[in-house]
């Protein structure tokens, strides 16, 4: 379980935490918990766009950013267009946390799918460790490794530079 209230607060004042995809699902349920964050639906910001992110992180100065952005549709619409699904998601994940590590955010937190895991594990219940185990199903192939390059770049990242970047996998968000 995460523990909201250590990550929107520190010994002297509150964070400043910014939340993209904050008008979807989850972003509505981390309204209730976290009402002074700011959040972002796709409006505002195209975050396939490295200005654009750019543009984000230097008009919002932030402590914490909780990506949820994505895009995201279903089964048919994952099979008719992969590489879209693919490139853009990767886009969004790649500039979120580069931008992240460049304009010195403390804490870059980044939600997976349960899409990434391999189509058929080697055991169940599903571990974190499992992610890299095997392909995603078919139908959320491109999907699914789309989310898992943002677990390789958190990885990454947080080896090279030292942050402390996080990434969680939900197993159901409803």
């Amino acid at each position: 379980m995460i523990n909201w209230k250590a990550i929107t607060k520190t010994k002297k004042m509150e964070k400043r935490i910014i939340v993209l995809g904050g008008t979807g699902l989850v972003g509505k349920a981390l309204q209730r918990i976290m009402p002074k964050a700011k959040y972002f639906g796709s409006g505002l910001y195209d975050l396939t766009s490295q200005s654009d992110v750019d543009h984000l992180f230097i008009e919002n100065p932030c402590d914490v950013v909780i990506n949820l952005d994505e895009i995201v549709s279903g089964i048919e619409d994952n099979i008719l267009r992969p590489c879209d699904h693919f490139t853009e998601n990767v886009f969004i994940n790649t500039f979120v946390i580069d931008s992240a590590r460049r304009y010195n955010v403390s804490r870059c937190i980044s939600i997976l799918s349960t899409c990434a895991y391999p189509d058929i594990a080697k055991s169940y219940p599903l571990l974190e460790s499992q992610i890299f185990e095997d392909i995603p199903t078919k139908t959320n192939f491109s999907y699914g490794y789309a989310k898992r390059m943002a677990a390789v770049q958190t990885l990454a990242t947080n080896e090279q530079y030292g942050t402390k970047f996080s990434y969680l996998i939900p197993s159901n968000i409803f």
